[in-house]
């Protein structure tokens, strides 16, 4: 059995106020799943819009477990008192996008479908014998890739139900982000030698989690404005501008 000391964690003065200021913010805003207006229709969008819709709010549920899980994963292994009170309202979040992606699904497909094969090449990037470094680094890119994925998504689905709820979403994964990254840039200040420790692991986690020119098509034939390769590109570049808002 572990004994008390084993659960808690303490932070210093000055790196706990750098670090609760998330949670405040966290904590500070509303529960917007109840202000989201459900009497609209999305059925009523275009058929290849809606099929898209669906495929996509289905496996937003599997990927905002993992996430779920993870945050949860990573606050019982942290030694970090203000980072524990970070990943506890992202485990919140991720709770309330699953529950807000399953009741679109149950209202407008009735059935949730399989998950993609990918989210076995993610979870195996969450594997127990991974460092808690390699998994949150992993994890914060993750959330950072949502990030840009879900502004595309608002867009595309601009004033349907769907749209509403990554718009909302979105608001949740910024913090996330922001989370991960003040984390590990004070890690990288403190230990320096992390920084090619970090490098590493963002090169070897590439093949399982990096941007799919392949999905970025998908976002592209619904979008007049931009192209596949452009949509690939602006992936990359927002996961290297925080890969170096982290080791810089």
């Amino acid at each position: 059995m572990k004994d008390l000391q084993s659960y808690l964690a303490f932070d210093g003065h000055e790196s706990y106020k750098k670090n609760i200021v998330i949670y405040d913010k966290a904590m500070s805003n509303p529960s917007w799943e109840y202000d989201i207006d459900w009497q609209r229709d999305d059925r009523l969008m275009p058929p290849d819009l809606f099929n898209f819709g669906i495929r996509l709010a289905s496996q937003s549920i599997y990927a905002e477990q993992l996430g779920m899980v993870t945050s949860a994963k990573l606050l019982a292994e942290c030694e970090s008192f203000s980072l524990r009170l970070g990943l506890a309202t992202a485990v919140a979040d991720e709770s309330r996008h699953v529950n807000v992606f399953t009741k679109y699904i149950h209202k407008f497909h009735g059935t949730i479908p399989e998950p993609a094969s990918h989210w076995n090449k993610v979870a195996n990037e969450m594997n127990e014998n991974k460092s808690f470094l390699y998994k949150f680094f992993v994890h914060t890119m993750l959330e950072n890739q949502a990030l840009e994925v879900f502004g595309l998504l608002i867009k595309i689905f601009k004033s349907y139900i769907i749209g509403d709820i990554y718009n909302c979403v979105r608001q949740d994964e910024s913090r996330h982000v922001a989370l991960g990254i003040n984390f590990l840039s004070t890690k990288v200040k403190e230990t320096p030698s992390l920084k090619d420790e970090i490098l590493l692991i963002y090169e070897e986690s590439l093949p399982g989690v990096g941007v799919s020119l392949q999905a970025c098509e998908r976002y592209a034939s619904f979008m007049e404005e931009v192209n596949a390769q452009d949509i690939y590109e602006m992936m990359l570049k927002k996961q290297k501008n925080m890969l170096k808002l982290i080791i810089e």
